[in-house]
């Protein structure tokens, strides 16, 4: 096996120091006057792989999640643990919410039904786009959220659930969300109307829930994209854009996941970086009419 391989090796050696016997043929032709072969084959529009590339910062507003929605408990349901705190202090089991853990005189729970969610809060990504083709491009984004974790719980104060007021009991003001992907988008030029030009698109990547003190939660999403750009300027397109992931998050006070849902609203400016030759760019535009 090793003699049949020497000589492929010597020659690839001698390729690599020597070079390409094609190369020096090609270097041959500039000396006649005519241009390489590496030179002519980028003429035409589709000789360039990458038609251009897109800067897009934008700013919005994130609708938040529920990530934990328990029901009421059964008359005689037991309750085996409390609700976790964000602020796990040696007091009360050192890990649990107090109001979660307390009972009347019928040994019925004073709150119930805890809920926990991300809630609204502002948002703000950045995309590099990467244009394949005239109307796809794959987006390399991400994004920043500053939200607030809250844990609300039902006061019982009647048996009637629908009419006891809803608590909050537990909150952490430093919750961020941290998010980055790749996305596939599709500008739809034939559906474009006034002006705007519908942007579809589908992606995936991941996700980090950041608490102030308990660990971050942390997993893989996929998202549905749709936008709406205007071009105000040559290179210059105001974008507004949904942005709605599903991933699972991982709840304590369950122990499995659940499947949550975040949906973020934006605005911002989209920069198009033109790498092709004017005259290319111009005889293409010139063929689509």
């Amino acid at each position: 096996m090793k003699k049949t391989m020497l000589p492929f090796l010597i020659l690839m050696l001698g390729m690599l120091f020597c070079g390409d016997p094609g190369l020096a043929q090609n270097e041959d032709t500039l000396n006649d006057g005519d241009p390489p072969a590496a030179i002519k084959k980028f003429e035409k529009y589709e000789d360039f792989i990458v038609k251009g590339y897109s800067l897009t910062f934008s700013a919005g507003h994130f609708a938040g999640g529920t990530y934990l929605n328990n029901q009421v408990l059964a008359p005689k349901a037991y309750i085996f643990n409390g609700i976790y705190s964000y602020f796990p202090t040696p007091a009360d089991n050192g890990e649990y919410v107090h109001e979660s853990l307390m009972l009347d005189s019928e040994n019925r729970p004073v709150y119930d039904a805890a809920q926990k969610k991300a809630e609204p809060g502002d948002g703000y990504s950045l995309k590099v786009g990467i244009y394949i083709a005239d109307n796809f491009h794959l987006d390399m984004a991400g994004s920043y959220v500053n939200s607030r974790a809250s844990t609300t719980m039902l006061h019982m104060i009647e048996e009637d659930s629908e009419n006891n007021p809803r608590v909050e009991v537990d909150f952490d003001d430093g919750f961020k969300i941290y998010k980055g992907g790749l996305a596939l988008m599709y500008d739809a030029e034939p559906a474009k109307f006034l002006g705007i030009t519908p942007r579809l698109g589908f992606g995936l990547g991941g996700i980090i829930n950041r608490f102030s003190e308990l660990q971050d939660k942390t997993a893989l999403f996929l998202e549905g994209n749709f936008a709406l750009s205007y071009q105000l300027f040559d290179n210059l397109n105001l974008v507004g854009q949904v942005d709605s992931a599903t991933f699972a998050f991982e709840v304590d006070e369950l122990g499995y996941s659940n499947m949550v849902h975040y949906t973020n609203y934006s605005i911002g400016a989209c920069w198009f970086i033109d790498v092709l030759p004017s005259d290319i760019r111009a005889r293409h535009q010139a063929g689509k009419r």
